[in-house]
Order: C-alpha cells, then sequence, then structure tokens
C-alpha cells in the first residue's frame, strides 16, 4: 500500500528529530545541521500512528509556517512546521494509535529538574554576591544585613523543598508506580518551575541595577526561567491532575486521553 494517511496540517506533536552535519557548497544550511528525519505523532482518530516520513521533493512538501523568537530559551528552536505529503506503509512506526498510549511523563520530570537548575545557579550567585559585596557607606557585605539574610534563607529554603520533591518524584518514577508518578511528577514540575522564576527574580533584586546588565548572567537565568511555569505541562495543567488525583478523579497531563 502505497499510502497509509495524507499529513497536511500544523505539526501538533514532534516526537524526535535526528540532525546531521552536512556541509553544502557556500555553508551549511540551517547553521549547519539538516534533519535526516522527522518523527511525527500524526492525529486522524483509528489511523493515528507515529510515522517517519522521510520526505523527499517528490512525496511532498515541507513548509515552516512560523520561526521560533521567544524572551527566552534563545539556544534552541521550536519552529512551527506543516507537513503535507504522503507517508509509506514502510516509514510507519508501531501500530495504528499505538502513541496514544506512550507514557510521556519524564518530560515534566525532565522539566522539573531543568527549572530548578536554573534556580539553584541563581541562588548560588545570590550567596556569593551577598557574602562578597560591600554597599557604601557600610563596611560590611550585604551578608550582614538582616534582610539580605532573609531573602537567602527564603529562596534557599523553596530550593531545598524543590529539590527533595524532584528526588522523591524520580524515585517513584523508579518504582514503576504510574498513577503515584503523575502526582509527584506534576507536583515537582510546578514546584521547581516557580521555584526556579522565583530564584532568579530575587537574585536580580538583590543585585540591583547591575543586576539586568547583559554582563551578568542573571537575566539571562531569569528570561529562560519565566518558560518554566508554561512548558509542557504548564503549570496550571499539573495543579488541574495534582488535584484530581488528590480526590480521586481520573487524570491526565500530557498522556493521551
Amino acid at each position: 500500500m502505497k499510502r497509509i494517511v495524507r499529513v497536511g496540517f500544523v505539526l501538533l506533536f514532534l516526537v524526535a528529530i535526528m540532525a546531521v552535519e552536512r556541509p553544502q557548497a557556500g555553508g551549511s544550511a540551517g547553521g549547519g545541521q539538516q534533519a535526516d528525519a522527522s518523527a511525527l505523532a500524526v492525529p486522524g482518530g483509528p489511523h493515528a500512528a507515529t510515522v517517519d516520513p522521510r520526505l523527499t521533493a517528490s512525496k511532498g512538501t515541507v513548509e515552516i509556517e512560523g520561526t521560533w523568537n521567544a524572551t527566552g530559551m534563545r539556544g534552541t528552536i521550536s519552529h512551527t512546521i506543516r507537513y503535507d505529503c504522503s507517508v509509506d506503509r514502510t516509514n510507519v512506526i508501531g501500530t495504528p494509535g499505538q502513541y496514544l498510549t506512550i507514557d510521556l511523563q519524564g518530560f515534566a520530570l525532565g522539566y522539573a529538574a531543568v527549572y530548578l537548575g536554573i534556580g539553584e545557579a541563581a541562588f548560588e550567585y545570590m550567596t556569593e554576591y551577598a557574602r562578597t559585596k560591600v554597599q557604601r557607606p557600610s563596611t560590611e557585605p550585604m551578608s550582614h544585613h538582616p534582610l539580605v539574610q532573609r531573602t537567602v534563607a527564603e529562596v534557599g529554603t523553596q530550593i531545598r523543598a524543590a529539590r527533595l520533591l524532584l528526588h522523591e518524584a524520580a524515585c517513584v518514577k523508579m518504582a514503576g508506580d504510574r498513577e503515584a508518578t503523575m502526582l509527584v511528577v506534576n507536583q515537582a514540575k510546578t514546584f521547581a518551575a516557580d521555584v526556579g522564576l522565583m530564584a532568579t527574580e530575587r537574585a536580580m533584586r538583590l543585585a540591583g541595577g547591575r543586576g539586568i546588565l547583559k554582563e551578568l548572567p542573571l537575566e539571562r537565568w531569569h528570561r529562560d526561567s519565566l518558560a518554566g511555569p508554561v512548558m509542557p505541562p504548564s503549570n496550571d495543567r499539573c495543579l488541574e491532575t495534582a488535584g484530581k488525583l488528590l480526590c480521586g478523579l481520573r487524570a491526565a497531563t500530557l498522556e493521551f486521553q
């Protein structure tokens, strides 16, 4: 069978993309990388499947409809791509509808670690700054000021709590209890993302006007952490899922319902 499904939609879910160096005359396309193949999750009821189109000009077209230009996360791209092509049966991965059963809770767990890491970096910068920075007319470092001590304590406590939540979530996931994992992963993601954003903001305020300068890392960390609460699953969705589970109701986050 030559064609199993017609793909003509804005990409909803990109499973993976495999890039290799492919030098071309006069330079390299796309900054030196091209995709050999894209693994797509194609919606379509009973015909849903994860496919590897391996597109060529004869099979269809690929168009970038919207370019990635975000406040933060400048080191990555998430362009909106439209595929209009035919997919050969030989390029279908798995059975129709199989991707609907994939456990995607690792996404939230990974994001929890990422944004906790940003928060930890900001906290370490904050504490070092407080220990060494002297604001005139005082002759003592900022760490001797009660308000600074309170700020450092608040951020440090939140960082520690987020780290413990993340560690517990990882342990529960390794144990294999899917429903218990769903609860702790969603709690860890929303908490860690909020803590990462809070830590960068507090660190910038502690540093004063210099905190927003490009020469310091704080402004970049803060811009990157802005994405945390909205990265999938968003914090609102995480809280909704956790609330349903705590109330004994069926819940799902990135799992397909």
